[in-house]
């Protein structure tokens, strides 16, 4: 019995190591391999005392080799350095704070949300809470990110 849960949790690690999952298979193999020490111990008390703190022992492990990789000469070669932020110029939407305080009609029923039409070109827009009509004249209140805020006038 133990040879065979020793067999099956190398199985089940191996299982894990080469196809990505969610980790099922490498806590079964874990935990068949802690079984097979506690029926290898003699199945007693103290032998689920040293399979609790050999359990309690891995966690504490794993707990520091996660919070130290990253930091670690592997950790610091393996991970990707590239930041893509908006002060070297990537951003995720344009920015629209030249609209601020601009006028137009409303293209779309906002309810809240819609599209305004100003000057020429349409704009996703959002009202203060209220349903607006088509063919209302909004102007814009608020510009937070790509999120624009209009109420009617």
């Amino acid at each position: 019995m133990v040879i065979n849960l020793i067999l099956v949790g190398i199985v089940f690690l191996g299982i894990e190591a080469l196809v990505p999952g969610v980790g099922f298979f490498g806590l079964a193999g874990v935990v068949s391999l802690l079984a097979a020490l506690y029926f290898f111990l003699g199945a007693t008390a103290t032998a689920a005392s040293i399979v609790a703190l050999i359990t309690v022992l891995f966690i504490l492990v794993g707990y520091y080799c996660i919070r130290t990789f990253p930091d670690s000469w592997l950790g610091k070669n393996l991970s990707l350095k590239l930041r893509f932020t908006s002060d070297k110029g990537y951003v995720s939407t344009p920015v629209k704070d030249d609209l601020l305080h601009a006028t137009g009609v409303v293209h779309t029923i906002l309810r809240p949300s819609g599209t305004i039409k100003i000057e020429d070109s349409l704009v996703d827009a959002v009202s203060e809470g209220a349903f607006i009509q088509v063919g209302t004249a909004v102007q814009v209140i608020k510009v937070e990110g790509s999120r624009v805020v209009v109420r009617a006038i």
